[in-house]
């Protein structure tokens, strides 16, 4: 080996030795100010789920954004709401697997709507006044929340109306739904069935009716079987929550915004235990958490 090869060798040893050593001190210990700064320079691994990463910057800025929140109102991040937050973004990430198998995916469309279903419930709707609160009080742009916070709901939200569509994964709750439509075309109400057999306490003291209610007041998983609706004729639908065998009893127009309404009724059951189900699916998925908080 010459003089210039030994050398190089040398140094490559040292440059490689700083690298280790930099990276152990990043992951040894917990988080401070001077690793924070590290960390959302660099997209270095937080947590190993499976093939997938939740990277360090995004622990960092959840947990900041939990911290901001908590600080309004006199509280603080404590060791157990971190094991939360991380916890969380796991699931997020697990939920994302498994929507994947499904063949389940979120289009930019259904982000987007339940963004303006947000916007909605903001003051005058004022999106510019929405984006200054977002960034003040959480550090995010528009299309940061809508891509991260917005896009992990819905693909919960679609994973668990999946669920709850399959026959096969709540049995219990189709043969009731069977049941009832026997009783049904045998010949008793509707509302007689629903007081009787709902698993909906909000609605049991009134045989099911929800009242009347325009297609945006709707659950997504509702609209179109509303819209489609033949006048009291039981129709079978799976949303987020569970099972529901609805009605439309009643059609009108808003006199107000002369929006069309519809009079909901519904039976409701609930799902089997979709957490055990989703364990039993999720259970051959290593997590490995690098990061101290």
């Amino acid at each position: 080996m010459t003089k210039k090869q030994l050398t190089i060798s040398i140094v490559a040893v040292v440059i490689v030795a700083a690298i280790v050593s930099g990276v152990i001190w990043l992951y040894q210990g917990s988080l401070n100010n001077t690793k924070k700064s590290v960390f959302n320079s660099l997209p270095l691994p937080g947590v190993l789920v499976g093939f997938d990463t939740v990277p360090v910057k995004t622990i960092i800025n959840r947990l900041d954004t939990a911290e901001k929140i908590l600080s309004t109102s006199g509280g603080e991040l404590t060791e157990e709401i971190k094991t939360q937050i991380l916890d969380q973004l796991v699931d997020a990430k697990l939920i994302s697997h498994v929507a994947n198998d499904k063949g389940i995916v979120v289009s930019q469309s259904q982000i987007d709507t339940e963004y303006q279903n947000i916007l909605s419930q903001y003051g005058n709707k004022d999106e510019v006044a929405f984006a200054a609160e977002l960034q003040e009080a959480y550090g995010m742009t528009i299309d940061e929340f809508k891509n991260t916070i917005i896009k992990e709901e819905v693909i919960k939200t679609d994973l668990a109306t999946w669920f709850n569509k399959q026959e096969n994964l709540n049995q219990s709750a189709y043969q009731k739904l069977s049941d009832l439509e026997r009783m049904l075309n045998e010949g008793k109400s509707f509302e007689e069935v629903a007081a009787q057999y709902t698993q909906d306490e909000a609605t049991k003291d009134f045989a099911g009716d929800s009242g009347f209610v325009t297609i945006e007041e709707l659950l997504p998983e509702f609209q179109d079987s509303a819209k489609n609706a033949e006048l009291n004729k039981p129709i079978r639908v799976a949303s987020r929550y569970g099972v529901h065998l609805i009605i439309v009893s009643a059609k009108d127009i808003d006199p107000e915004t002369q929006a069309e309404r519809y009079n909901l009724k519904q039976i409701f059951f609930q799902p089997e235990d979709f957490q055990k189900w989703f364990k039993s699916e999720t259970s051959d998925i290593k997590v490995t958490k690098l990061v101290n908080l």
